[in-house]
């Protein structure tokens, strides 16, 4: 097929999928139109499809009022936090050492300082939870605030809530949460009585999700499984942050439409990669647990697409013949580059589980992490689909050479 047809068809899934500027999180009807989006894609190159379902928690929020003093705070309810419409004083908190001896029940607390340096690990997480950070949402719990407001950096030079980082995303932390600028934080400790009022407008709303599995070879228990998450955080379109990767692997289907070769091959669409519970990633363990030992090679891809830089893989774990049909298939192709390790998505459940990993992203994944993914930024208008097309032929080069030479158990 014409490259420049398979370009304009990833033009078309692109825009298809980003429609929506308010993202695509886990359980939302953007979310699951997307998905059945995806699934008639699939379908109608020839995949089986299959799904695994599992619950999961959605979220709506009307808006905060914050004011302290009579002082109004321009304020953002952090993503999952329960709603309350509280009066109380406030506490300033910089440290865990500030934190444990005070007593903070029944009042406002602020996060500020070293406390708020960086974003919390949900609680319950099921892959990392540092100590530090478990230590201080036991100790908040604890204690019994009322609310908590916190101090968010700035991600970019911008007042608007969608560039800023919230403390709090996490729908198993059950105190209220709202996130406000560093500026912001400065004026409520420097007013005087510190009397605080919070108000936040939201709702947990229980959901159902699902990722989808699409099929295709022989039926072989030898499997090469390729996986690309649909969800967004909220307020993100989500292009390279993960639309492009379901788009490149919608193509990659259609160039593999009449294979028939020594492998099953499976463009799996997680889905809750971007969530504090990671719905799909553990429905998708559980779905294999017996079956993990059969996967030859897991291939992730996530945050491509980026107009302004090369493509980027990097390896985990993956025998001699694998890693050399990997680098020699992708020599062949320009601005396909070797990037350095990162385990920051869905190829690190492959890493933990000793599985052949493949990862695929934007050789600037650093600078996209901290300037586009999961902002409004991330439009499809940052996006040049003919490194998409190029990749998507790739990834076919090198599962055909596998099939061609891959002779171990197969």
């Amino acid at each position: 097929m014409p490259s420049f047809v398979l370009t304009g068809k990833a033009d078309t899934y692109l825009e298809k999928l980003c429609k929506n500027n308010s993202g695509r999180p886990v359980g939302s009807r953007a979310n699951n139109a997307a998905l059945e989006y995806i699934s008639e894609k699939l379908e109608a190159v020839g995949c089986k499809i299959e799904k695994q379902l599992f619950d999961c928690i959605t979220w709506q929020s009307s808006g905060v009022e914050l004011s302290i003093d009579g002082l109004t705070i321009n304020a953002f309810a952090s993503p999952f936090s329960l709603s309350c419409d509280v009066n109380a004083s406030l506490a300033v908190v910089t440290s865990i050492n500030e934190l444990e001896p005070i007593d903070i029940k029944d009042k406002i607390v602020l996060l500020c300082g070293d406390i708020a340096k960086e974003q919390f690990i949900p609680k319950n997480f099921p892959f990392y939870n540092p100590a530090d950070q478990k230590c201080i949402i036991e100790l908040l719990e604890t204690k019994s605030p009322l609310a908590l407001v916190t101090s968010a950096p700035r991600k970019f030079d911008l007042e608007d809530s969608q560039y800023l980082i919230p403390l709090f995303e996490d729908g198993d932390f059950n105190i209220p949460s709202a996130y406000i600028s560093e500026l912001d934080a400065i004026r409520m400790i420097e007013s005087n009585n510190k009397k605080v009022h919070l108000k936040i407008s939201s709702a947990r709303i229980p959901s159902k999700g699902y990722n989808i599995i699409g099929k295709r070879g022989n039926g072989s228990e030898k499997r090469i499984i390729l996986l690309a998450h649909i969800d967004t955080k909220f307020g993100t379109p989500g292009a390279t942050d993960n639309a492009c990767g379901i788009v490149v692997l919608l193509l990659l289907a259609e160039l593999l439409g009449n294979y028939e070769g020594k492998f099953s091959i499976e463009f799996t669409i997680m889905n809750g990669e971007e969530c504090y519970s990671s719905p799909g990633e553990m429905e998708f363990l559980t779905e294999n647990k017996n079956t993990l030992n059969n996967i030859l090679l897991g291939i992730n891809l996530d945050g491509l697409g980026y107009s302004s830089s090369d493509t980027a893989y990097s390896m985990y774990g993956c025998p001699s013949d694998i890693a050399d049909a990997i680098q020699t298939v992708f020599s062949s192709y320009h601005g396909l580059v070797m990037g350095d390790p990162w385990y920051q998505s869905d190829h690190s459940l492959l890493i933990q589980n000793n599985i052949p990993a493949l990862a695929i992203t934007s050789a600037l994944m650093i600078k996209l992490l901290n300037e586009i993914y999961h902002s409004p930024k991330d439009k499809p208008e940052i996006v040049d689909t003919s490194k998409l097309v190029k990749l998507a032929y790739a990834l076919r080069d090198l599962i055909l050479y596998l099939d061609r030479h891959y002779k171990n158990n197969c």
